[in-house]
């Protein structure tokens, strides 16, 4: 396969994940790893390195961490969202999609 030919299947999976009712419904399915972690009494920190090294098998920088952190702590009442979305930032970027 051409360089060129590499481009265009990263971009239209890129753009699967970004818009893809499928995945979104992957996300947010009862059962799902959102909701699991959502539920899950450990400390927020733990399970948003769990879900770093699930994505990237390495741990998340101190800026990475912070920013997660932030996100459930504004959404603490719907961990469960701030979780997806959390999942849907980390699939999206492109040491997920380009990860070998």
């Amino acid at each position: 396969m051409s360089a060129r030919q590499l481009s265009c299947v990263g971009a239209g999976q890129a753009l699967h994940l970004l818009n893809s009712d499928e995945i979104q419904g992957k996300l947010s399915r009862g059962g799902g790893r959102a909701e699991v972690m959502a539920n899950d009494k450990r400390p927020d920190a733990e399970k948003v390195r769990e879900l770093f090294v699930w994505a990237f098998a390495h741990e998340p920088t101190p800026e990475q961490m912070a920013v997660a952190l932030e996100h459930i702590q504004k959404n603490e009442k719907a961990k469960k969202v701030a979780y997806e979305n959390i999942l849907w930032a980390l699939i999206n970027t492109k040491e997920f999609q380009f990860n070998q």
